[in-house]
């Protein structure tokens, strides 16, 4: 079926589900959402959000956008458009429906839940400051305020990605989609409202193969639209970048085509869907026979520069761990998905005469990911200003080691002046004046005088069609050189 009339026949579908849904007086509510580009850098800068959430300068992301609820007393929070919110509250009794088509050919998609903020516990005392230092990260101080609510960003369970979506166009039927299919995908915390929206659906023309539902389990989360102790969610679409990118992409980013409907239904008896199984990690298969070859690349690097440079090795280590962890503490996990594995370096302070290398395997190349990238973050901000994946890395480790193995190793370089050579990229600086945006920000540009640090991706393990094991893959690196 040409695209054209996917689309089209993808629109006629859904609004003879909207009148469907409609026609039930008294049973269904039906509002539409917007399926919005999200820009972290501008909703940091204009204070809507209070950091970057580790951005990925190398993708793309959508949200849904909902406004209020029928019945809703108390805010939702991140205002897209004018009464479209990015955190939004939500009942038992709704659904949020995704109906479109899912992006072009590209490495790596995903539409996933997230518990966005939880009301903090309020002791009813004074505002009080302690200080406290977490066993694997640095000092961190907590501050209790009346009212407040904690940012916990975490994932709900598995995202719905490329390798698992149901989609009429998969060969054979089964789940995974090579691009530009259509689908149907409802989140909710109720079984009897989910079977009856896909039902509903089905009936309105959606084929089988394309249907859905991702639970959002009672167990985890605090639903309801009344009171401040309830949670407000968010809905993220994540595509990593394309097959070189292509007319295809840039088209489907301009007008993704995606229907959003928050489904309201005034009574519900039935059970509460459970807890997702998490898809198991690892294959036992890891990168390690190539440990000594990185080895042998950072010597060869540190060589290449040892005249003019001094050479430091800066740590890196686990960035984020699985949400369910990070909702237990109440953490923010900064959007963290399931479908990847994150190493992040130590914060440093990079001089303008200096640049720092990332390097190690490229896990793309040795089968253990679908896509992974190298990305440079301020540290105040978590605002990722640029980054390089693996359709950049090849041939990168060649410039400083021979041999086989370097076609499964990657060296990139960063820092803050230009230089014209190949596998550098210029780290977008700034003075940092108060002219730069009304609070003084300034997210797509760092200051030199900040801290920065690297992170480090890997997405869906092809064998596993969730993210690769820690444990499995060999940790990213980063070496500072700082002039003699």
């Amino acid at each position: 079926m040409p695209r054209a009339n996917i689309d089209k026949s993808v629109g006629d579908m859904t609004e003879r589900l909207i009148g469907l849904l409609s026609s039930q007086t008294g049973i269904y509510s039906v509002q539409e959402g917007v399926f919005c580009r999200t820009d972290p850098f501008a909703l940091c800068d204009g204070d809507k959000l209070p950091s970057c959430f580790g951005n990925n300068a190398d993708s793309p992301y959508f949200s849904c956008a909902l406004g209020d609820a029928p019945g809703q007393l108390v805010p939702s929070f991140v205002e897209a458009q004018t009464g479209q919110y990015l955190s939004f509250r939500m009942g038992f009794n709704e659904a949020v429906v995704l109906a479109g088509k899912t992006p072009p050919a590209v490495k790596y998609f995903s539409y996933g839940a997230y518990l966005a903020s939880r009301s903090s516990e309020d002791t009813g005392g004074e505002v009080r400051r302690f200080k406290v230092t977490p066993i694997r990260n640095s000092p961190t101080v907590l501050e209790k305020k009346a009212l407040s609510r904690d940012i916990v960003f975490g994932c709900l369970g598995n995202p719905v990605n490329s390798l698992t979506i149901s989609t009429p166009g998969t060969p054979g039927g089964a789940p995974g989609c090579s691009g530009g299919q259509p689908f149907f995908l409802v989140f909710t915390g109720s079984e009897e409202l989910a079977k009856s929206v896909l039902a509903l659906a089905e009936t309105a023309g959606f084929p089988p193969e394309s249907l859905n539902c991702a639970a959002i389990a009672e167990d985890l989360v605090r639903f309801g639209v009344t009171t401040q102790d309830t949670d407000t969610f968010s809905i993220i679409n994540r595509i990593s970048s394309g097959e070189g990118g292509g007319r295809e992409l840039s088209a489907y980013l301009s007008d993704p085509g995606v229907r959003v409907l928050r489904v309201t239904a005034n009574r519900i008896t039935g059970p509460a869907l459970p807890i997702p199984g998490l898809t198991p990690r690892g294959t036992g298969k890891t990168e390690l026979r190539l440990l000594k070859a990185v080895e042998r690349l950072r010597t060869e690097i540190i060589g290449t520069y040892a005249g003019d440079y001094e050479a430091v090795d800066i740590p890196t280590d686990v960035w984020l761990e699985e949400s369910f962890t990070s909702l237990q503490q109440k953490l923010d996990n900064l959007g963290e998905s399931r479908d990847a594995a994150y190493f992040a370096s130590g914060s440093f302070r990079l001089p303008e005469d200096a640049f720092v290398v990332a390097y190690g395997a490229n896990h793309a190349k040795t089968g253990k990911s679908s896509y992974c990238n190298a990305v440079v973050y301020g540290k105040k901000y978590d605002n990722g200003v640029v980054g390089v994946s693996n359709e950049d890395f090849d041939g990168s480790a060649s410039d400083y080691l021979d041999g086989d193995e370097a076609a499964y190793l990657y060296a990139w370089r960063f820092g803050f002046g230009e230089n014209p050579s190949a596998h550098y990229t210029e780290i977008p600086a700034c003075a940092g004046d108060a002219a730069e945006a009304p609070d003084g920000r300034h997210t797509r540009r760092i200051d030199p005088e900040e801290d920065i640090y690297l992170g480090f991706r890997a997405y869906l393990e092809p064998t596993t069609k969730t993210g690769p094991a820690w444990n499995e893959l060999i940790l990213d690196r980063a070496l500072v050189f700082l002039k003699r």
